[in-house]
């Protein structure tokens, strides 16, 4: 990933755990079905996807659903579901969104943004 200084890991987490903590005392979802950190993602399976580094460690740091069922159920927003990193499926569909089945995913579908 691009150096960035308007890119800020720490903040990012920060702010997706207040989503899920609103979410919780909304009573919109149980706290029980959210995952926090430390994660066991595959991290052969995103070094094999061609992550960036920057990509990996935000998503080992992110709180989640329990599963992608439960992602579903609960979606962030109106038929959004989060992604589950720790499923080996939904990590290898995520650089490429639109193919339903993630063994036809392309690889070079998603590639990294880079900043003027």
């Amino acid at each position: 990933m691009a150096s960035n200084e308007s890119y800020d890991e720490a903040t990012i987490v920060s702010l997706m755990t207040e989503l899920y903590n609103i979410l919780v005392a909304l009573d919109y979802m149980p706290a029980s079905m959210i995952a926090y950190p430390p994660h066991n993602i595959d991290l052969n399976m995103c070094q094999s996807l061609g992550l960036d580094p920057a990509v990996v460690s935000l998503i080992q740091h992110l709180p989640y659903p329990t599963d992608s069922e439960v992602a579903r159920h609960y979606a962030l927003f109106d038929q959004t579901p989060a992604a589950v990193y720790t499923e080996v499926d939904r990590l290898r569909r995520s650089r490429d969104p639109e193919q339903p089945f993630p063994e036809d995913a392309r690889l070079d579908c998603l590639l990294p943004m880079t900043w003027p």
